[in-house]
């Protein structure tokens, strides 16, 4: 089966990008973007000194 259902079809530009946590495996996020496009941050964690 396809990823998004057996009647969606992407161009051959785009590409879905799965992101899932990789402890469980559960499904976080779906992204449909350019091939060429660099990976967009929805949230990004930074280690701070308190």
């Amino acid at each position: 089966m396809h990823a998004l259902g057996h009647a969606t079809r992407l161009d051959e530009g785009l590409e879905l990008r799965l992101y899932a946590c990789p402890g469980c495996g559960r499904l976080h996020t779906a992204d449909v973007v350019r091939r060429e496009a660099a990976h967009l941050d929805d949230i990004r964690l930074l280690d701070a000194e308190v």
